[in-house]
């Protein structure tokens, strides 16, 4: 199969710089209406109303994540002489295409897709982008400006884009199955997404990146030194052990944003009324018909559902049936008369047995743990020094000296307690240290 070589171009991004990318990437940033529309798509969702500020958007995630996904590339290039050019490409443009599919409001659509229509076409976003991706690469005939991105040779790539944005897709699948996926090299697949250890150049981006938006300090993490030593080994994209700290800090700071910014209570008002809004103009414009982008028609619907052509219709419309969506986008636009947010406690003050009152609403405290979580995600990291697999022999909790010991500093174990470090942080280092011993 060919080979290329592919000019590059650079530009401005709000966190890395000027950064470099492929010529094919720069036509797809600059001509493809369907990558452009990620500008008015905010990158953290709902949470734009409580945070106005913070407005970065999937366009600059995307641009930042092939940015990471072409350095990583390349690097491993460098150590691997057997990664072509084209398995480099591939790789920076399923980086640059991962969030294509994004609907408005971005995990919001799905959320609310999956409520109203059941086994849906392309009813995930990772699906849909696969999808967009297999069409703009390829000859696009819903846009008929200019040729196709990748040149007739090449198209044969497609399909590895494809499976490089979710190599688990049902799509991917059925890819594997009829030996559409070319040959490459093991482990280039987990470097935008990591099914294996979940992390990837998605998270290297959006976790500093939603940190500096949102004024929150304290991640202090040099990804792209991170990333420079990496190695593949048996097929597994792997970290030097010398950033097990760097990593841990990174999930923690994940865990941090979702506590604090993503799942804070007030939140759970604003998706609650994003919900609604969105469930009824779905139905409204009959959106789930458009998911299969197979014709001018639905492909030119999809890449109108955006946030802010849905905020401008549903603010402008005179339609009686979407008084009530506009009434509650009125209130997130302006945060005026939003009911007030309250913990449930065991207090029975804090638990009103009408919830259906406007003026207050009682949320319960949610702690957020998935599989990308701080315990489940360090003990799955495939470790090596200097390219030798390993792993730490035991991880040492320290401990600050002079802080004064008492009954309320001593732990569960009746050890000094680190006031620097949570419970559950310390809880994830006992149980690494005891899965390394």
């Amino acid at each position: 199969m060919c080979d290329i070589k592919d000019d590059t171009f650079q530009r401005q991004h709000q966190l890395y710089g000027m950064v470099e990318l492929s010529r094919t990437s720069e036509t797809i940033i600059r001509k493809v209406t369907m990558f452009k529309r990620l500008q008015k798509i905010g990158q953290l969702g709902e949470l734009a109303f409580k945070r106005p500020y913070a407005n970065h958007t999937r366009f600059q995630h995307s641009i930042g994540v092939a940015y990471l996904a072409r350095v990583t590339a390349l690097h491993l290039q460098s150590l691997y002489p057997q990664i072509t050019n084209a398995e480099v490409l591939c790789v920076e443009l399923a980086g640059l295409l991962h969030d294509i599919g994004h609907g408005a409001f971005s995990h919001g659509f799905d959320r609310v897709l999956k409520k109203v229509a059941q086994n849906v076409v392309n009813g995930k976003h990772e699906q849909r982008s696969q999808h967009i991706a297999a069409v703009i690469l390829g000859k696009n005939p819903y846009d008929t400006r200019f040729k196709a991105i990748l040149p007739d040779e090449l198209h044969a790539y497609i399909p590895l884009v494809q499976y490089f944005i979710d190599p688990t897709s049902v799509i991917s699948m059925r890819l594997i199955a009829e030996k559409r996926v070319p040959k490459f090299t093991p482990g280039l697949e987990q470097i935008v997404n990591n099914t294996i250890c979940k992390i990837d150049t998605d998270k290297f981006e959006y976790i500093p990146h939603d940190c500096m938006m949102l004024r929150d300090p304290g991640l202090d993490v040099d990804v792209i030194a991170m990333i420079k030593r990496t190695r593949i080994i048996n097929g597994v994209w792997s970290f030097d052990v010398c950033d097990y700290n760097n990593i841990f800090n990174m999930l923690s700071k994940r865990s941090t944003l979702h506590s604090n910014f993503y799942q804070e209570k007030d939140m759970s008002v604003i998706v609650s009324y994003i919900d609604s809004i969105m469930e009824t103009y779905i139905n409204h414009k009959k959106i789930v018909d458009c998911l299969s982008l197979d014709t001018k028609e639905t492909w030119t619907q999809f890449q109108d559902l955006t946030d802010e052509n849905i905020i401008s219709f549903i603010l402008n419309t005179k339609d009686a049936k979407l008084a009530e969506c506009r009434h509650l986008m009125e209130t997130l636009c302006t945060q005026q008369d939003m009911p007030k947010v309250l913990y449930e406690t065991a207090d029975a003050k804090y638990m009103p047995p009408d919830q259906t009152d406007r003026k207050m609403i009682c949320v319960p405290v949610v702690v957020a743990s998935d599989d990308s979580s701080v315990t489940n995600v360090m003990g799955s990291i495939t470790w090596h020094q200097n390219g030798d697999v390993t792993r730490p022999s035991r991880v040492v909790i320290y401990r600050f000296i002079g802080m004064p010991t008492d009954s309320a500093s001593q732990n569960h174990n009746g050890d000094e307690a680190d006031p620097g470090m949570s419970s559950a942080d310390e809880h994830c280092l006992r149980a690494n240290a005891s899965a390394a011993s």
